[in-house]
């Protein structure tokens, strides 16, 4: 039984024949002109109420589902099976093809796929998949693609490749010129290769990022997400599962569909050294002491002691040469005896003596506490709940405003002080990602304090 195809580069559905599962490898076997995978729809998969796609493919040797999970696994291989009278779509590679079913492709549903056992083909990919997070803190698989890396891949749109066949609602998908991809496959990585992802039918909520690896470490690599709405960069870890949680708004950028890409950077030196740890405490109102601790310290040529009074913006404080510790561990402290009486920010450069610089984490010490202020806490905020402290402030009303740090309002709203010592609280948006944000408090007359708040 043969079935002629639609033109190339079109999508053609078809449905198993037979009252048994048929075995796609053998089907492909059998055809002309189609792709080597095929797409399934799975009501358990993708949006809820709606369901989504799944993409069966082989990837190093193996058939997985992309992006797994509702009906397959998440990870692991499956059986290219159609079951009988299920419906599946072929992509068609040339105006000619054809698809043929034959009683040889028929298999029993306790059968496995047959193939050569200790197979040394090995993977070189990463999995992106997307969620939903709930408010509850749960979380919904959405969709997933799968970018294949490999010396006998193009790094042209061809028919290894396989085309996004798009899900009625969210859709997650790979761009590569004028093509939208589920599995993209190309040459391996090099130094400054871009994966642009693409996002649509997005709405107001929170969700998750999650990227698995296979075999990229080795490569010497260091992969980052880059945000252009929020102008953030956030690593992905090569050797384990990194998740990165964003929220859309109802503003453009937010959801554009070009908002994320992931860049990878080729690893040419080791670093010179990896900060263990840094602490900053005060020892008086205007003097903190900055501690750090290294390890595997060689060829530093100096430390730059860096502080900041937002978080964002540092200047250079005190400079440090290596104590006699390189090839080693290293503990090194210093005095700031002009911080300010508002938040201060610390953090280490570490300047090698080929030029590379390292940086360490941020250390935070917190504002003194004196008479006639208004005073936030915690910060870093843990959980959504923010406390201001108003001491020996003018009464009256007093509006407050939180702000990205690119000005987009995510919170706003109106306090009443009517006494010495007033304690007030906001509780934020649970969907609020974090991320460090500006919180103004302007009182009638028009002053106006501005603190820096970090969001965990």
């Amino acid at each position: 039984m043969a079935t002629a195809l639609t033109a190339s580069g079109q999508f053609r559905a078809i449905s198993n024949p037979y009252a048994s599962a048929v075995d796609f490898t053998k089907i492909y076997l059998n055809s002309t002109g189609i792709s080597e995978l095929f797409y399934v729809y799975d009501p358990r998969a993708g949006t809820p109420g709606i369901g989504g796609y799944q993409t069966i493919s082989k990837i190093a040797g193996v058939w997985k589902a992309i992006p797994g999970g509702g009906s397959y696994p998440l990870s692991g291989p499956v059986d290219p099976y159609v079951e009988s009278g299920q419906a599946f779509l072929i992509y068609s590679t040339s105006n000619s093809g054809s698809l043929s079913f034959k009683e040889n492709e028929k298999v029993a549903a306790s059968n496995l796929v047959s193939r050569a056992a200790g197979n040394s083909l090995l993977a070189r990919g990463l999995q992106t998949r997307i969620y939903t997070v709930n408010p509850d803190s749960s979380s919904l698989l959405l969709d997933g693609v799968y970018n294949d890396f490999g010396y006998s891949f193009s790094d042209a749109v061809d028919e290894m490749d396989a085309k996004k066949s798009k899900n009625f609602g969210f859709n997650l998908s790979l761009k590569r010129g004028d093509d939208l991809l589920v599995i993209d496959r190309g040459q391996p990585l090099a130094d400054n290769d871009t994966i642009f992802l693409n996002l649509t039918g997005v709405k107001i909520q929170h969700y998750r990022f999650e990227f698995t690896a296979d075999n990229l470490l080795q490569d010497g690599l260091q992969a980052y997400l880059e945000d252009a709405y929020l102008q953030s960069r956030k690593e992905i870890d090569l050797n384990c599962i990194t998740r990165v949680d964003f929220n859309i708004a109802n503003i453009p950028g937010s959801y554009a569909p070009n908002r994320f890409k992931v860049v990878f950077v080729k690893m040419l030196l080791p670093l010179p050294v990896r900060f263990v740890s840094i602490a900053a405490n005060r020892n008086s109102e205007a003097s903190v002491k900055i501690d750090w601790k290294v390890e595997n310290e060689r060829n530093i040529n100096f430390y730059e002691t860096e502080h900041s009074a937002d978080g964002e913006k540092f200047t250079v404080i005190s400079r440090h040469f290596p104590n006699g510790s390189n090839g080693g561990n290293g503990m090194y402290t210093t005095t700031d005896e002009k911080s300010v009486n508002t938040d201060n920010f610390y953090r280490i450069k570490a300047i090698a003596k080929n030029g590379r610089l390292i940086y360490s984490a941020v250390a935070k010490v917190s504002r003194v506490n004196i008479s006639g202020s208004i005073s936030i806490y915690p910060n870093p905020l843990v959980g959504k709940t923010i406390n201001i402290r108003f001491l020996d402030q003018p009464s009256g009303k007093y509006s407050v405003q939180l702000s990205g740090l690119l000005g987009q309002v995510v919170h706003s709203g109106t306090l009443s002080v009517g006494a010495p010592v007033v304690q007030r609280s906001i509780v934020l948006d649970n969907q609020l990602i974090s991320g460090n944000y500006q919180l103004s408090i302007t009182a009638e007359n028009g002053t106006k304090t501005v603190h820096q708040l970090i969001i965990r």
